[in-house]
């Protein structure tokens, strides 16, 4: 909670955090440094795709791959066979979440106007396609395995 709290100006409280995690479909993955938690993401797998609900890295690890290998884990997850891709709805505001986001090959597809319920404010919604990557799942799966060694 406390990389929420220092991460995103709308946060989950703990309460809403349960309830989400509660969910069948939805999943939490957390990068921690030590006994620190410094990043986390919560997902949802559908039968075609992954929903990335929230992603965070704490500020004073963010530019040093932690996001990057977020990522990566939710991308290795996608497969052929079926979940082809990844989306994550970011809002207007997170400018620098835009450039995150495009460094690690997403695309902003669509713009939702209004769809944060919290504050009204529009968003942008961008995706991965397994279909985009210029690798194979497999080779891709490997790269993965190499840069998530360690990570919770």
């Amino acid at each position: 909670v406390r990389v929420q709290l220092a991460s995103d100006p709308h946060p989950f409280n703990s309460e809403k955090l349960r309830a989400v995690l509660s969910y069948r479909n939805c999943i939490g993955a957390v990068a921690v440094n030590g006994d620190m938690v410094v990043g986390y993401t919560v997902y949802e797998l559908h039968a075609n795709q992954i929903v990335c609900r929230k992603l965070a890295v704490h500020p004073a690890y963010r530019r040093s791959g932690v996001g990057s290998k977020l990522m990566a884990k939710l991308k290795g997850k996608l497969s052929r066979q079926r979940r082809m891709q990844l989306i994550l709805d970011a809002r207007e505001s997170q400018t620098g979440g835009h450039l995150f986001l495009k460094a690690n090959g997403l695309r902003a597809t669509e713009v939702l106007h209004g769809c944060f319920t919290d504050s009204r404010e529009d968003g942008y919604r961008f995706v991965w396609k397994l279909a985009d990557s210029p690798v194979e799942n497999t080779e891709f799966l490997a790269t993965v395995d190499n840069l998530t060694s360690g990570w919770a």
